[in-house]
């Protein structure tokens, strides 16, 4: 793996098809599970520990996916043009992947509780199965005819919450790799 996963092209490059944002998302993921296998220190007064930060990434997905499925439902558009998409996808990403620049997470997504990390991972996987299975036959243009909104980036349509949900990971990745240090 590279040194640090954010420079990795994968992250750098924008996803043009349904099959580039799998590739993106297994390829956030499997850094994840590989920095789960690490000990950590505590966190900072004030920071979340790495299974905090796991089961944060599990609500995250899981929400995102509950609403990709409600628009796809009940309120979809025409697509937005992938010329659009892209010119967004560069400046959410260039926010994402700076660790320099802080958000809180909304109130719904803090990892209040959080249970074993054992169960967490197994929260982790059930997300991501029905993240999977609601792309199962979708296209680039079903994905783009769904948008909603993000409470720092505005309206952002359905290849966008993908990638999303892979630079988030990739992200909190790198918070959990200071916990090592």
């Amino acid at each position: 793996m590279l040194d640090t996963i954010t420079n990795n092209p994968l992250f750098r490059t924008f996803p043009r098809t349904v099959e580039d944002h799998r590739a993106e998302l297994a390829a956030a993921r499997a850094a994840l599970l590989e920095e789960l296998q690490h000990e950590h220190a505590a966190p900072p007064e004030g920071r979340w520990s790495a299974v905090e930060i796991a089961y944060h990434l599990h609500i995250v997905e899981k929400g995102i996916v509950r609403g990709l499925q409600k628009f796809f439902a009940e309120q979809r558009h025409e697509p937005v043009p992938i010329e659009a998409i892209e010119a967004k996808w560069h400046s959410n990403n260039a926010a994402l992947l700076d660790r320099s620049l802080k958000a809180p997470a909304p109130e719904r997504a803090i990892p209040l509780n959080p249970p074993p990390l054992q169960d967490v991972l197994a929260l982790l996987e059930q997300s991501r199965a029905a993240l999977l299975q609601f792309l199962e036959g979708k296209s680039y243009t079903d994905l783009a005819s769904v948008s909603f909104l993000h409470a720092l980036f505005g309206v952002i349509s359905g290849p966008l919450w993908l990638s999303m949900i892979a630079e988030h990971e990739v992200r909190h990745v790198e918070q959990m790799r200071e916990l090592r240090k």
